[in-house]
């Protein structure tokens, strides 16, 4: 019999993820099970395609299996319907993150399914197909479900698999190798596990539910040596670390250490992703220490989600300590290491002005390379998905197409269309506030993030005393009269909030601009640069700037004087203007202005202090570009989307 197996995957950056949990369990069960010689595994199926190739793709199997997540339910679920209308005789099972852990009402709601599979699938699997090419008797299945005589049946859990070493390899099993060597034409992303399980139980999570218990497993290191040497061998670039804690355990660090040695000596992989461990110890900063001084990661993700001790409880996430992250940051900083943070949006007990005071609280703290801001969604086996909680919190939320973050629109298929489920509301959170603080995460992210107005906000906030809340608020409520292309920048990020919540998508497709979907803040980046606004743009910055400052800070205006804070604002808006990697633009520039303000930013975005002064000449800066492009998809791709939340050209000047 053939057996179909679908894991389908969005694209990145025009690479394809390698199907892993598909190459896992029939690597499983092709090494244990005594049914080997009943099955033929049809090439893995990894990539979105209309239904109609997929069927063609996978006419005359027996078996369809689909690995269900996020990102593919839709297209998969849609698929798999059709070809069962097709071939009434063949068995559909399901698996993976997707599938409901209470999968009554999913499997009546796609009866086509005979067969779906919950947590560790390696064992559900095997014994799957042994069943099926025996007796049918799926009660001799474990973690599983199915409809029989129209009455729902749940079988027992498996036993997690304790020893790992008992997992066959789907790399070097060679359950990849037909794939890799059929699809030469490809760039793979590698996925990679080297342990297993998360003691955590986050609410909006279902991370720690796809194990069933606390228990934490590791892979044998030599299996993930030479796993990485298959990488390498294969000339895979990019790595993900499927790992929820990685830096966790005693050996991680020296994990690290071999990977960037295989990195020495090979080339590859150019890049190890990794899911930095939850309770912040002094091996998690080594680890990430190691992995970013071998070069392999840009930086280091901080994952804070929110800074209220409030929501932490709320969500069950009270194991991370703020002051611990803090820390971390610091030393981080002081090591040149950038680092990364993650808020999401809208967890129960967040109010407008704990999430505002928390994001700048987290940017006066020493971020200042990137905030990843995420629309909170609600998974369907986290605690979040419940009645009671969503109850207890007020939780309303919308149905919302998924689109893929810098990804293309492969073809236009309304019925498969993803769908994801967007929380909008709280007890604590009006609609109208999660308008507003949506409205704020683009704006910051356009600023601050994507160092459009780093330099003058930095040099305001920092060393002219004013707080970031203070600013952000400004900003929000400016006079449109007054400055009506500002107005007009916050008019659109509140037009955007409100399609959103009305069910349209997070992010905003150009097909002039690389033919793929931008996040609102780069999209507004790359719209002044076409329409040439941002001369218009810093003239009204710096006169909302200097408004700010005078109603704000009245020791800073009586210190330095209104004529002073005047220039020191203008001459901060000038040196950003200039130093923006921007199309058409001069590689080289020599600029001269009074204020000291070139040093006094790095040094502030270093977490070091330094005076503003006025020199009695001028300060000499030679601006000095690394990066130059010849053409304006290359500056989209490696600037706008790649290099824009480094903000490495910000650094290309020196005093003369």
């Amino acid at each position: 019999m053939e057996v179909s197996f679908l894991q389908i995957n969005n694209s990145f950056a025009g690479q394809n993820y390698l199907p892993y949990s598909a190459a896992l369990l029939t690597s499983y069960f092709k090494t244990f099970s005594s049914a080997t010689d009943e099955y033929k595994f049809k090439p893995f199926i990894y990539k979105r395609d209309s239904v109609n190739n997929l069927l063609s793709i996978s006419e005359g199997s027996k078996v369809i299996v689909l690995s269900l997540y996020a990102w593919n339910s839709r297209l998969s679920l849609a698929f798999a319907k059709t070809y069962k209308s097709l071939h009434p005789d063949c068995f559909v099972i399901v698996g993976g993150p997707s599938v409901p852990d209470n999968s009554e009402s999913f499997l009546r709601s796609n009866p086509f399914i005979d067969l779906a599979l919950h947590n560790e699938g390696e064992v559900a699997f095997r014994k799957a197909l042994e069943i099926y090419a025996s007796s049918k008797n799926y009660f001799l299945v474990p973690s599983a479900s199915f409809i029989k005589d129209n009455l729902f049946f749940k079988t027992e859990n498996a036993e997690r698999i304790k020893d790992l070493s008992l997992i066959t390899s789907p790399f070097l099993s060679g359950s990849l190798d037909e794939l890799i060597t059929s699809n030469t034409d490809e760039k793979w992303i590698g996925l990679w596990e080297t342990n297993r399980g998360c003691p955590f139980t986050c609410s909006y999570c279902d991370w720690g539910s796809a194990t069933g218990s606390k228990q934490m497993g590791v892979f044998p290191g030599e299996r993930l040596k030479e796993e990485m040497e298959w990488f390498s061998h294969h000339s895979i670039e990019y790595i993900f670390c499927c790992d929820a804690n990685f830096g966790m355990f005693k050996r991680d660090p020296e994990l690290a250490k071999m990977v960037g040695k295989i990195k020495e000596k090979t080339g590859y992989p150019h890049a190890l992703s990794v899911q930095n461990t939850k309770n912040s110890t002094e091996r998690s900063y080594e680890t990430q220490k190691i992995l970013c001084d071998y070069g392999l990661n840009k930086g280091v993700t901080l994952s804070m989600q929110t800074l209220s001790d409030e929501v932490l409880k709320n969500i069950k996430r009270s194991n991370i300590k703020l002051t611990s992250y803090f820390e971390l940051q610091k030393r981080f900083i002081k090591d040149g290491v950038p680092t990364y943070s993650d808020l999401i949006l809208a967890l129960p007990g967040e109010t407008y002005s704990s999430f505002l005071s928390g994001m700048c609280n987290l940017i006066e703290s020493g971020q200042h390379s990137r905030i990843q801001f995420n629309n909170l969604s609600i998974l369907p086996n986290a605690e979040m998905a419940k009645a009671s909680y969503r109850e207890e919190f007020g939780i309303k939320t919308v149905i919302s197409d998924i689109v893929n973050m810098h990804g293309t629109l492969l073809y236009e298929e309304e019925s498969t269309r993803e769908k994801q489920e967007l929380v909008i509301e709280t007890k604590s959170l009006t609609p109208q506030d999660w308008r507003k603080v949506r409205s704020i995460c683009w704006l910051t992210a356009f600023l601050y993030f994507d160092k459009i107005a780093q330099i003058p906000i930095a040099i305001c906030n920092g060393l002219l005393g004013v707080p970031l809340y203070e600013i952000i608020n400004a900003l929000m409520s400016i006079d449109s009269k007054k400055y009506p292309h500002f107005s007009s920048i916050i008019k659109k990020l509140d037009q955007e909030a409100l399609n959103i919540s009305n069910g349209g998508a997070e992010y905003i497709h150009s097909k002039e601009w690389l033919n793929i979907y931008w996040p609102l803040d780069e999209y507004l980046f790359i719209q002044h640069v076409v329409e040439k606004k941002f001369d218009l743009f810093y003239s009204e910055l710096k006169d909302i700037l200097n408004e700010t400052v005078r109603q704000t800070n009245s020791e800073i205006n009586s210190f330095y004087g209104k004529d002073s804070i005047n220039e020191i604002i203008q001459e901060s808006c000038y040196l950003n203007h200039w130093l923006l990697n921007i199309p058409g633009k001069n590689p080289k520039k020599e600029i001269q202005i009074s204020w000291n303000i070139g040093e006094a930013y790095i040094s502030r975005i270093n977490g070091r202090f330094s005076e503003l002064t006025k020199a009695v000449a001028k300060n000499n800066y030679r601006i000095t570009r690394k990066e130059n492009f010849d053409s304006f998809d290359s500056w989209l791709q490696n600037v706008v989307w790649y290099g824009n939340k480094r903000g490495d050209y910000l650094n290309d000047f020196e005093s003369f």
